[in-house]
């Protein structure tokens, strides 16, 4: 992804989301710890304005990120399309690359957990 899109999307999570985002979890974290989880967990949370019904606060409110949730990120259930949303996301600084293979493993544990419903 070109440098100029990866910009471009951090200005939509900083405009609409950021500020929003709860990560009180990662208080004792280093700054760069902290801004990647930040930007992930917006990142995700953007997906329920893109793709969903979610207002911001919705969308900020739906994160699940955190230690022990299964590589769940987001979960958001929109009553009127009887629609469970759940997402996992990884903010990547390059913009190249994909989750790696024990993510992907751990969301569809995660998914198939019956810890969420």
């Amino acid at each position: 992804m070109a440098q100029l899109q990866l910009t471009h999307i951090k200005n939509k999570l900083n405009e609409k989301l950021i500020s929003l985002i709860d990560m009180s979890d990662y208080i004792k974290k280093n700054e760069e710890e902290r801004k990647k989880a930040c930007l992930s967990r917006s990142y995700a949370a953007y997906s329920l304005l893109s793709l969903a019904s979610a207002s911001e606060e919705e969308a900020a409110q739906a994160i699940v990120d955190g230690f022990n949730d299964n590589g769940i990120d987001v979960i958001y259930y929109e009553e009127h399309k009887n629609t469970l949303w759940l997402v996992q996301s990884k903010w990547i600084e390059s913009g190249n690359g994909e989750p790696k293979t024990g993510e992907v493993d751990k969301f569809i544990r995660g998914v198939k957990s019956k810890k969420y419903y």
